[in-house]
């Protein structure tokens, strides 16, 4: 039997995801080119990868391509997930590019542009020691605001060229992840319209909202980290309490005896 990877998962093979890197280039007619990079480091012998890639409603993804130094890998699709054929032994570290095109990701309005995609969520199976997502717009592109969130929170920062980059570092299996960026829409003419409407204001404030309420969530749990030794205390009290009071009873019982 054929033993695979999602993402990039082998079935019944001891290997670790030491880093994934993701960028993706948006043209201006609204398509995205995706390039991954996955390195692995496996302990054991494999057969295969496999990525599965879940596009959002109404969008769809084609064009899926894996390479290995240059030279490009056999792969099957069967629903979402893309079978890479590449066999191997353990204590092999292994590097695939691989390469798909996003239709239908970007939404274009009057006065603004969003891109908001998951490229991880938790039906991923493996974990990244090292993950990093980059966002290329066309050029003269600007962006207007951005957030990532779960896994994604507070990552993100604009680099040279309305570059977004977020660099979550480690992400653990099952885990959300998604990324959302705003652009002014007049690099992205050659699209057509999501729909007519000015949506600037409402998107821009839908943004700032989730950013008060994952400041508001961090706050919570800073809260919750200072007051949890001293919680562990009362309770740990509570506890010899208890059981002291259990020894005394029975003692007393005993003495009765």
């Amino acid at each position: 039997m054929i033993a695979f990877m999602f993402p990039i998962k082998t079935l019944a093979v001891d290997y670790e995801i030491d880093e994934l890197t993701i960028q993706a280039e948006i043209k201006q007619n609204g398509v995205i080119h995706v390039y991954e990079t996955h390195t692995y480091s496996f302990q054991s012998t494999f057969n295969g990868f496999t990525r599965t890639l879940y596009p959002k409603a109404g969008s769809y993804i084609n064009n899926f391509m894996a390479f290995e130094q240059g030279q490009e890998l056999k792969v099957e699709l069967e629903d979402h997930t893309f079978y890479i054929h590449r066999k191997g032994e353990s204590g092999e570290v292994v590097t695939i590019n691989s390469f798909y095109i996003i239709h239908n990701g970007m939404e274009l309005y009057e006065d603004v542009a969003q891109f908001y995609w998951p490229f991880i969520d938790r039906r991923n199976e493996s974990t990244y020691e090292n993950l990093e997502i980059l966002i290329y717009p066309p050029e003269e592109s600007e962006v207007i605001d951005f957030i990532g969130y779960d896994e994604m929170e507070s990552t993100g920062e604009v680099l040279d060229h309305a570059v977004v980059k977020f660099s979550p570092g480690k992400v653990k299996a099952e885990r959300n992840g998604d990324i959302r960026i705003l652009y002014e829409s007049d690099p992205f003419t050659s699209q057509s319209l999501s729909s007519d409407q000015q949506m600037k204001e409402k998107l821009t404030s839908a943004i700032i909202k989730d950013r008060e309420k994952q400041g508001k969530s961090r706050e919570r749990k800073n809260r919750l980290k200072q007051i949890s030794p001293i919680l562990n205390s009362v309770i740990a009290s509570i506890i010899a309490l208890l059981l002291i009071s259990i020894w005394l009873k029975r003692r007393l019982i005993l003495s009765a005896l």
